[in-house]
C-alpha cells in the first residue's frame, strides 16, 4: 500500500483518520472542501466566458 511507502502520505492518512473520528472537525473539513470546489467552479465559469 502506498501509505506505508511515503512518509508524507502516511502522515496525511493518519491525520485524516483522526479527523474522521471527530464529527466537528469532519464537518469543518467538508465545509473547506466545498468552498474550494465552489471557488474553482467560479473560476472555471469566468474563464469559459472569456
Amino acid at each position: 500500500m502506498l501509505v506505508t511507502k511515503n512518509v508524507y502520505i502516511r502522515s496525511v492518512y493518519q491525520h485524516l483518520q483522526v479527523i474522521s473520528q471527530d464529527e466537528e472537525k469532519w464537518l469543518e473539513y467538508e465545509a473547506r472542501e466545498k468552498a474550494i470546489r465552489d471557488y474553482n467552479q467560479g473560476v472555471l465559469e469566468v474563464e469559459q466566458r472569456s
